[in-house]
């Protein structure tokens, strides 16, 4: 919520990124923060940023632990389509990414 306030008052911020900072932590299923009121319907641009954000987290390297591998990732990601991601585009992420790496664009080097 304070990163989207922080958004909010900066000149030319585009509203949509406002919605995604205050959203990317809600899960598909109603669940995650902030909590909203009941019928709240998150926007798909959030959705999006929820998947890619959680993927991005895993898969790099932190310095209070290691980058996961894809599979792993992909693994938690699917179990989670559904409930804390949108299986669509949850889906849908993972195939392009795994199409990418067939064809030698390697996601961790």
């Amino acid at each position: 919520m304070r990163g989207a306030h922080y958004l909010l008052d900066l000149p030319g911020v585009p509203r949509l990124a406002v919605v995604c900072a205050y959203e990317h932590h809600m899960g598909y299923d109603g669940s995650g923060y902030p909590a909203t009121d009941p019928g709240w319907q998150q926007n798909v641009c959030s959705q999006m940023t929820t998947v890619s954000d959680f993927f991005d987290a895993l898969r790099t390297r932190r310095v209070y632990r290691d980058s996961m591998d894809y599979g792993t990732v992909a693994a938690m990601m699917l179990d989670g389509a559904g409930t804390h991601f949108h299986p669509v585009l949850t889906r849908n992420f993972l195939r392009i990414l795994g199409s990418r790496d067939k064809v030698g664009m390697h996601l961790n080097p």
